[in-house]
């Protein structure tokens, strides 16, 4: 994904710099019609066992309806404060990409 991140010109930062053709073909192909392109995608999925439909699903473009449902968590204590220690020592960027 950090082709794409090159080609993005909303990010701050350069991403790769070596995207390939392809890489530019698909980012304009979405954004010139990103419905159009979410339904090719979807159609082309639809070959591999993985994106296999759920039968009593919506069908509207393959989505099924949202909802609600409870659960029940466990928090670390203190997290915002770990939070806060890790994003200064990397100055509030990914220690792994640099985004």
């Amino acid at each position: 994904m950090a082709n794409f991140a090159s080609l993005d010109i909303t990010l701050d930062r350069a991403g790769m710099g070596n995207y390939s053709k392809l890489d530019s073909t698909i980012w304009a192909e979405f954004f010139e019609n990103p419905d159009l392109f979410l339904e090719k995608a979807m159609d082309i999925a639809k070959n591999y066992s993985y994106a296999q439909e759920d039968k009593d699903a919506d069908s509207t473009r393959g989505f099924r309806e949202g909802g609600e449902y409870e659960v029940v968590s466990k928090a670390r204590k203190n997290q915002d404060y770990f939070r806060e220690m890790v994003l200064a020592a990397y100055n509030a960027k990914c220690a792994i990409t640099g985004i």
